[in-house]
């Protein structure tokens, strides 16, 4: 299992998912997603798995986390998904900062 953080800042499109080498049909699975809004006034939120084609399946949108708050998405039910995905996140504005840590296999 691999432990990843990631600081987010600004609208930048982080890729979460773990580098794909065309492995066609292989499953990543997330045990544990928490963002935190390190942010002074609350943030929005998206995540969302992108094929890269134009299909993106949104798991979260404009989802508001106050401030110092820690949303823990997955509440200890894993999200399974293809390799053909990324799994992504992005934050409502420029000026927003939050943390997302995330276990991965």
């Amino acid at each position: 299992m691999i432990t990843n953080h990631q600081n987010l800042s600004g609208t930048s499109v982080a890729n979460l998912s773990l580098v794909n080498t065309d492995v066609t049909g292989k499953l990543y699975t997330i045990e544990r997603l928490l963002i935190c809004n390190t942010d002074t006034t609350a943030v929005t939120v998206s995540l969302y798995l992108d094929d890269g084609a134009g299909e993106t399946i949104y798991l979260l949108k404009n989802t508001n986390i106050p401030i110092g708050v820690t949303l823990d998405f997955l509440n200890g039910i894993p999200l399974s998904y293809e390799s053909k995905y990324n799994l992504a996140i992005v934050l409502g504005d420029a000026a927003f900062t939050a943390d997302v840590m995330f276990n991965q296999k």
